[in-house]
C-alpha cells in the first residue's frame, strides 16, 4: 500500500505488517550474518530502483515517441493532402490559419497521445488493482461506492465539454494571431511606409489579450477538475465512513479490516483525479482533430483518371466550346474556341476580368471546364496525367516567386538534376549572368524571402532562367513584364525573345508594346473571344483592341 493508505492503518495492523515482513526476511533470505544480510537488502533495493528507473524511462520515452510519431504522420498526411486541393481552397483560407493547424492544433493531439494515453493505462491498471482489493475486503461497501460514482462522473463530463469549447475558441484566436503576424511580416514595407507600426501593434495586442482571456478560462476549468473530483470523492468517503461504522457495530467487519478498506479507498482518489484530467486532455485533442479532419475530408477537385496516360506534347492546343465559372457561379469564360499551333506565339489581351488568366489555369488543370474541353494533339487533357501535363508547361508570371534559398537552387527548382553547366547556360540565356556575377557569393547568394534581395527585373530573369532550364514544349507568360520599369523590361524582353524560339507560347499582356512579335493576337472581353488577328488587322477592325492600344500610347 502507498503512504496515504498506510497512514490510516491501526497501530495493531502496522505491528502485524512489520512482524510479517521480518518473518519473511528471516525465513526466505536466511542471512548468515547481519552484515551480509544488510548488503543483500541494499542490493535488492538498488536493483528495484534500477528496474523502476528503466520502466519509468521506457514508459515516458515510448509514450512520448508514440505521440510525436503519430503527429508526424498526421502532419505529413495533411501537408500532402493540401497539394491535392484546388487553388480555390488556398484563396479562401489564410496562410496564417493553415500554419496554426500545423503547429498549435497538432500540439493538443500530441499531448493527448503522449500524456493522456500513458496516464489512462497506468491509472486504470492501478484502479483495477485497488478495486480488486476493495471487493476482497467488502464487496457490499464497494458496490455502494460504485453506485455513487455518477456523482463524480457528471461534473467531469460537464467540465470536459467546457474545456472542449474553450479549446476551439483558443484555436480560432491563435489562427487570427498567426494571420496578423504573417500579414504584417510579409507586408513590412507597407506597414512602415504608412507609419502603421503602432496600429498593427495595437491590433496584435488586442488579439493576444483575447487569447490570454480564453487561456485563463481554460486554465481555471482544468485546475478545477482535480479539486472537484477529490471533494466529491471525499463526500463519498465520509458516507462510507458512516456506513462502515455500522458494519463494524453489526459485526460484519473488524476495525482493522475497515481501516484497511478506508485507507485503500483514499489511495484510489488521486488515480480518479488523474483520469478526470485525462478526459479533459482528450477533449482538447478532439477539438484540434476536428480542424485537421475537416481539411483531410475535403475532396480534391482535380484528380487523375484511373487510366490517365503519359503523353509527349507534339502539336496543337485546342479550346473547344469551353465554359467555366468559379464557385460564385458567375460565368468567367463563355464558349471559348481557340487553336494554338505548334511553335506559334499567341498573345491574349483584354481588360481586367476578361478571363485571360482563367484560360491558363484551365490549361494547367488548376480547374476543370464546366462545359467543353481542352485538347492537346487531339487528346482531352483530362485524360493526360497531371504530372505529365505540367512537366511539359513552363510559366513565367508577373508575381515572380523565389524561395529563401540560393540563386542556383532557385534556377534549378524546375530541374533538380541539372548540372552547374546547364544552370549557367540558362542564366546566360536569361540575361541574368551580369547581376549574378556582382553578387557576393555568385550562384550561392541567398536571395531572401520571395527574392527580396533582388530587384523586380532580376527576380524576373531568374524565373525565366528557371523555365529555360526546364525547356518545356509549351510556354506561358502571364503579364511577365507589366510591373517592370523600362530598363528592366528591355532586359527581360530580350531574355523572353530567346525563350520563345522553338516553343509554343501563350502570352498574356497588359503592355501591348510587348506583343508585336506575336503570330496572332486574341482579344477577350467579358469571358469571350471578340476578335483574333495581327496587330495591324486588329487596329483596323477591332474597336476594343484599338481603345486598349490608344489608352497606352496616345496621350
Amino acid at each position: 500500500f502507498n503512504s496515504s493508505a498506510g497512514a490510516h492503518f491501526s497501530a495493531q495492523s502496522k505491528r502485524k505488517f512489520v512482524i510479517w515482513l521480518l518473518e519473511f526476511v528471516n525465513n526466505y533470505l536466511n542471512f548468515k550474518d547481519p552484515v551480509s544480510g544488510l548488503m543483500q537488502i541494499g542490493f535488492i533495493i538498488l536493483l528495484v530502483a534500477i528496474v523502476k528507473g528503466i520502466f519509468y524511462f521506457l514508459q515516458y520515452y515510448l509514450s512520448s515517441m508514440a505521440g510525436q510519431l503519430t503527429v508526424k504522420d498526421i502532419r505529413q498526411d495533411l501537408y500532402r493532402h493540401l497539394w491535392s486541393l484546388s487553388l480555390d481552397y488556398f484563396y479562401r483560407e489564410h496562410t496564417g490559419a493553415l500554419l496554426s493547424h500545423f503547429i498549435y492544433d497538432l500540439n493538443f493531439i500530441e499531448r493527448a497521445i503522449s500524456k493522456g494515453i500513458r496516464d489512462l493505462f497506468i491509472n486504470i491498471f492501478q484502479i483495477v488493482i485497488f478495486a480488486a482489493i476493495l471487493f476482497g475486503l467488502d464487496w457490499r461497501m464497494t458496490l455502494t461506492v460504485i453506485l455513487c460514482a455518477p456523482i463524480m462522473i457528471f461534473p467531469i463530463i460537464k467540465l470536459g465539454h467546457k474545456i472542449r469549447d474553450i479549446t476551439k475558441k483558443m484555436q480560432d484566436k491563435m489562427a487570427e494571431i498567426n494571420i496578423i503576424l504573417q500579414e504584417t511580416i510579409m507586408g513590412v514595407r507597407i506597414v512602415r511606409a504608412f507609419n502603421m507600426e503602432d496600429t498593427e501593434t495595437y491590433k496584435f495586442r488586442n488579439e493576444n489579450e483575447l487569447f490570454l482571456k480564453f487561456r485563463k478560462k481554460f486554465t481555471r476549468i482544468t485546475s478545477l477538475q482535480v479539486p472537484v473530483v477529490e471533494a466529491l470523492f471525499t463526500i463519498i468517503a465520509v458516507g462510507i465512513l458512516g456506513y462502515g461504522g455500522m458494519r463494524i457495530l453489526d459485526g460484519h467487519l473488524t476495525k482493522g479490516e475497515f481501516f484497511m478498506y478506508f485507507g485503500t479507498l483514499l489511495a484510489l482518489t488521486p488515480h480518479i483525479s488523474v483520469l478526470s484530467n485525462v478526459y479533459g486532455i482528450v477533449l482538447s485533442a478532439e477539438a484540434g482533430m476536428e480542424k485537421i479532419v475537416s481539411i483531410l475530408e475535403i475532396k480534391p477537385a482535380i484528380l487523375d483518371k484511373d487510366k490517365s496516360i503519359e503523353h509527349i506534347i507534339q502539336k496543337d492546343i485546342s479550346f473547344k466550346n469551353v465554359n467555366f465559372c468559379y464557385e460564385e457561379k458567375t460565368p468567367v469564360l463563355k464558349n471559348i474556341n481557340l487553336t494554338i499551333k505548334k511553335d506559334e506565339i499567341v498573345a491574349i489581351v483584354g481588360p481586367s476580368g476578361a478571363g485571360k488568366t482563367s484560360m491558363i489555369d484551365l490549361l494547367l488543370r488548376f480547374y476543370s471546364p464546366a462545359q467543353g474541353k481542352i485538347e492537346i494533339d487531339g487528346i482531352d487533357i483530362s485524360d493526360i496525367s497531371i504530372a505529365s501535363l505540367r512537366n511539359q508547361i513552363g510559366i513565367v508570371t508577373q508575381d515572380t516567386f523565389l524561395f529563401h534559398d540560393t540563386i542556383q537552387n532557385n534556377i534549378s527548382y524546375s530541374k533538380e538534376s541539372a548540372s552547374m553547366e546547364e544552370i549557367i547556360h540558362a542564366a546566360e540565356k536569361a540575361n541574368a549572368m551580369q547581376f549574378i556575377k556582382k553578387m557576393p557569393n555568385g550562384f550561392n547568394t541567398i536571395v531572401g524571402e520571395r527574392g527580396t534581395q533582388l530587384s523586380g527585373g532580376e527576380r524576373q530573369r531568374l524565373s525565366i532562367a528557371r523555365v529555360i532550364l526546364k525547356n518545356p514544349p509549351i510556354l506561358i507568360l502571364d503579364e511577365a513584364t507589366s510591373s517592370l520599369d523600362s530598363e528592366s523590361e528591355k532586359q527581360v524582353q530580350e531574355a523572353l525573345n530567346t525563350l520563345f524560339l522553338g516553343h509554343t507560347t501563350v502570352v498574356i499582356a497588359h503592355r501591348l508594346s510587348t506583343i508585336h512579335h506575336a503570330d496572332r493576337i486574341v482579344v477577350m472581353d467579358k469571358g469571350m473571344i471578340v476578335d483574333t488577328g495581327s496587330h495591324d488587322e486588329l487596329m483596323r477592325r477591332c474597336v476594343l483592341y484599338r481603345e486598349l492600344y490608344e489608352l497606352q500610347f496616345i496621350k
